[in-house]
């Protein structure tokens, strides 16, 4: 998409490829601007570089054009993904947040769900009731066991999550119709970013003030609690 919307048109041929071609679609990368998605990550002009760059190499070795002008660039985006801390929630901090109250009620819980069940803000946004089934116990009992099976918007896969009663509860309403949302989310991720930061002043935990919070730390936060539990 990034490559089509740069060059103008489908229409691509080898001898479009130079090494000015190379460079300017790395900087045509690094200012975009999506209506939504705004200015696009550095890791992910990494990822959409190296794919542009792995069929320059490809077209070089095949004798399409005369050189690997994509490799030719200076100052080709680093993976810088390593040097990021990527922060957890203890179980101590998760009581804080649910401990305080705030304004967007459907924002918080569906961040505290997504600690113990690993959702990502896209897939938790579009959850509807008939997602989540009862796979034994009885619902509302503290041995109730639910089944949430989705199909992730990121990966297009289907993944079926079991999670318990107390995780369920987090949720914070009744059982609504099949095609009701679970949660009343912004379309908007933004929004959603705004109100977890917004809430992470309000929690009286310490231990949160030396950390940088997102939406996305409850999927690390998930992954953290796997691996310790």
């Amino acid at each position: 998409k990034r490559l089509l919307e740069f060059n103008g048109s489908d229409f691509v041929q080898y001898r479009h490829v130079t090494k000015t071609y190379c460079e300017d679609f790395l900087a045509y990368l690094r200012k975009y601007s999506g209506v939504t998605a705004g200015v696009i990550e550095e890791s992910t002009v990494l990822t959409y570089y190296r794919k542009f760059q792995s069929a320059v190499k490809e077209a070089h070795k095949m004798g399409l054009i005369k050189e690997d002008y994509s490799s030719l660039v200076k100052n080709p985006p680093k993976d810088r993904r390593e040097e990021k801390i990527k922060y957890a929630l203890t179980i101590e901090e998760i009581r804080a947040i649910e401990r305080t109250p705030f304004f967007t009620i459907d924002v918080k819980n569906a961040f505290l769900f997504c600690c113990f069940t690993g959702l990502r803000l896209s897939d938790v946004g579009k959850l509807v009731w008939e997602d989540i089934q009862t796979y034994s116990g009885h619902t509302g009992s503290l041995n109730a066991i639910y089944i949430m099976e989705i199909k992730q918007k990121k990966t297009k896969k289907p993944v079926i999550i079991p999670f318990t009663q107390q995780t369920f509860n987090l949720i914070g309403k009744k059982r609504g119709k099949d095609k009701d949302l679970v949660f009343n989310l912004s379309k908007h991720s933004g929004s959603c970013a705004r109100s977890i930061r917004k809430l992470m002043k309000l929690v009286d935990c310490p231990s949160l003030e030396r950390k940088t919070i997102t939406f996305h730390t409850s999927r690390h936060t998930f992954a953290t609690l796997c691996v310790n539990s």
